[in-house]
């Protein structure tokens, strides 16, 4: 996996001084983007964009597909030595227990779900917040009220991992309405929803089924939640496929309330 913080790489082809090992080499040549206050040992760098025009993810939700690895563990500190961020949420970290996680990143506190076997696992963290409660840590979601330190400011973060299975998800979306019916202040929810809400959130592959995008559009028009839209790709998941094979599908999104836009 690539570093969070590599802005590009290029490459340049050069001649061998060993023919045995080959007539030319391709040597790799990364940039990494330094933040704003941070210094490198490195002294040829190639410049960064201005500190105005980068943008640091204060919120990260992840689909990590396994905590327990090195790698997961190597990219996962890039993430939050790069971006700091406030709010951490990691899907299907296929962990019964967190713990060592906690331990191993300095995590004062947190809330988690267990994964099923090897199916599953949500763990959320927030950083300079203190959660005033947490209700309903369910397989598919943790709802937490928040309050950000030293600010009076308080809300409601919903994380999101939906089963795959049609009953199960359609329970998760009853919950979500039964949380806008007692809820009324800034409310953030978001995650993988594992359901596309439109034919153009999904290539190749078996056309949209209307009526179970439906019930989902139907759970956030009831529950006043507004799709935030996103920054990229539009695509968040993939088969992994290639050629007439491969599909693309939006199925991870952040959606807020009125009440958080004000």
């Amino acid at each position: 996996m690539c570093p969070p913080n590599l802005l590009k790489a290029s490459f340049r082809l050069r001649p061998t001084t060993n023919p045995y090992v080959g007539k030319y080499a391709m040597l790799l040549l990364p940039t990494f983007l330094i933040r704003p206050g941070q210094s490198s040992s490195h002294t040829n760098h190639t410049t960064s964009p201005e500190p105005d025009t980068l943008s640091y993810m204060n919120f990260i939700i992840w689909n990590c597909g396994g905590a327990q690895s090195d790698d997961f563990r190597r990219n996962f500190r890039s993430l939050l030595d790069y971006n700091r961020p406030s709010l951490v949420v990691l899907l299907e970290t296929h962990r019964q227990s967190h713990q060592t996680v906690k331990e191993d990143f300095n995590f004062n506190g947190l809330i988690e779900v267990s994964a099923i076997g090897q199916s599953g696992g949500l763990l959320f963290y927030g950083f300079q917040m203190r959660f005033m409660w947490n209700k309903w840590p369910l397989p598919q979601e943790i709802h937490c009220h928040i309050h950000v330190l030293p600010f009076p400011f308080t809300f409601l973060f919903t994380a999101i991992y939906a089963s795959t299975d049609l009953a199960t998800r359609q329970s998760l979306w009853q919950n979500i309405m039964h949380v806008y019916d007692h809820y009324k202040s800034p409310w953030l929810l978001g995650g993988d929803f594992n359901k596309i809400l439109h034919a153009n959130d999904k290539f190749g592959g078996l056309s949209i089924n209307n009526s179970r995008a439906n019930k989902l559009l139907d759970c956030l028009n009831y529950s006043r939640l507004t799709d935030l839209g996103y920054k990229g790709s539009r695509y968040t998941c993939t088969n992994g496929r290639h050629n007439s094979y491969n599909i693309l599908e939006r199925i991870d999104r952040i959606t807020t309330n009125y009440d958080w836009l004000k």
